[in-house]
């Protein structure tokens, strides 16, 4: 914002064990509205080829997102 506040803010954590990305998404007042994990497939050169988005704000694991890519070496 111009005067300097947050309107909102994502914070991430990731674990290489799990292979996976949990992002936080606050509001102004600093609540959780959302919850997003993320779950990744690697290939054998460590690079992610599928990415899934699950919803998690209620508890619920619902697919939001779903990304596969291809990597020509």
């Amino acid at each position: 914002m111009p005067d300097g506040s947050v309107s909102s803010k994502i914070i991430s954590e990731y674990n290489t064990s799990l292979l996976e990305d949990i992002r936080y998404y606050y509001d102004s007042n600093q609540k959780i509205y959302k919850k997003i994990k993320y779950e990744y497939e690697f290939d054998k050169k460590g690079n992610w080829i599928k990415m899934i988005g699950y919803d998690i704000t209620n508890d619920k694991k619902i697919i939001s997102s779903a990304v596969i890519r291809e990597i020509k070496y």
